[in-house]
């Protein structure tokens, strides 16, 4: 919907976060460490949508 809105700064925001997510399954995984990023989807009542 993001992209539909014309905001150039959603899809590579979201691409960090989960480059950011594998890079420390790599780097923590094989010390059995677990890493979590949480990444936000669609929020119905959110301004920035209008009710689309």
């Amino acid at each position: 919907m993001a992209a539909e809105h014309d905001v150039g700064y959603y899809d590579p925001a979201k691409a960090a976060v989960a480059s950011f997510a594998v890079g420390l399954a790599a780097d923590l995984g094989p010390r059995d460490i677990r890493g979590n990023c949480i990444s936000p989807g669609y929020i119905a009542d959110m301004e920035f949508f209008n009710g689309t």
